[in-house]
């Protein structure tokens, strides 16, 4: 078993497409059969990649996209951060950790911790929802950059 997929730029940008308008739901086979659907005029040798995963695959496409909605849901709400500010927050985020590694006092502690150094970062992260900080927080836990 595989943990990750590959597709060429090409692909993926046509693979993003057809899920815009297909909901990921819960269900990772329902959503590669949907997006197999939605493929097979326009890209008929990727729908037939799409459909052949296996279950693992499906569940890390179905993963991938669901974080995907999240983290674009996350700037259209007004996060989105530069590399810089990003590679900010991460530091932060790793010092933070240090004293309490729990989602609820992660947002108050992170926007004091950068408060003093970087107040328009700071002022950016105490407007998030908690949605978009419990994204944020995800993706700073599981490693994986934060790409707006």
């Amino acid at each position: 078993m595989t943990g990750y997929l590959r597709f060429t730029p090409s692909e993926y940008r046509a693979l993003r497409r057809a899920a815009r308008s297909t909901p990921t739901g819960a269900d990772p086979r329902a959503l590669q059969a949907a997006l197999a659907a939605a493929l097979r005029a326009p890209r008929p040798a990727l729908a037939r990649r799409i459909a052949s995963l296996g279950k693992a695959g499906a569940r890390i496409l179905h993963r991938h996209l669901r974080d995907g909605e999240a983290l674009r849901a996350a700037v259209e709400g007004g996060c989105a951060l530069s590399v810089q500010e990003w590679q900010e927050v991460a530091r932060a985020s790793a010092a933070v950790w240090l004293r309490d590694n729990a989602l609820p006092s992660f947002q108050g502690l992170l926007v004091a911790h950068l408060r003093p150094g970087f107040p328009a970062l700071a002022g950016k992260l105490d407007r998030l929802s908690a949605g978009q900080v419990a994204t944020l927080y995800r993706r700073l836990r599981s490693g994986r950059r934060w790409c707006p």
